[in-house]
């Protein structure tokens, strides 16, 4: 059985793993689903994620899991953004940014006093919707 997952689902899962929470596709529903991570939890225990987790745990088995993409794919996707800015300085200070200590605090501090910020984020969600594709890909190769 292969995955058929529309674009709409894929920026949908993007989307989910660029927030604190795991993300999994029923693969008999065809349903995305949201599911606190611990990280979340850790933070807010409320009992509506503890109903959550009943009727999750009755169809884990029937779902995959989609996952975040990693700090050093984070990291290369900085760099790679980096490089497409057009303004030298700016272009220059990400960069500098990327290759100090705490690269990531100092990337988004940058970033977020920018002209650059959306720019940013839509590269961003593309590069998550490719790491999604990839994933989809090597779970379809394994079914």
């Amino acid at each position: 059985m292969k995955l058929n997952i529309t674009d709409e689902q894929i920026k949908d899962i993007a989307e989910i793993l660029d927030t604190p929470m795991d993300c999994y596709y029923n693969l008999k529903t065809g349903e995305v689903l949201e599911i606190p991570s611990e990280e979340v939890l850790m933070f807010d225990e409320s009992e509506l994620w503890e109903e959550m987790f009943i009727e999750f745990s009755a169809i884990r088995e029937d779902c995959v899991q989609f996952h975040k993409i990693s700090s050093s794919e984070s990291y290369q996707l900085m760099a790679k953004f980096a490089d497409t800015v057009d303004d030298e300085s700016f272009r220059i200070k990400l960069k500098t940014a990327l290759e100090f200590a705490k690269p990531f605090k100092n990337f988004k501090k940058l970033i977020d006093h920018s002209d650059y910020r959306e720019q940013w984020f839509e590269f961003k969600m593309e590069g998550k919707i490719e790491a999604v594709k990839r994933q989809i890909e090597a779970l379809n190769e394994e079914m």
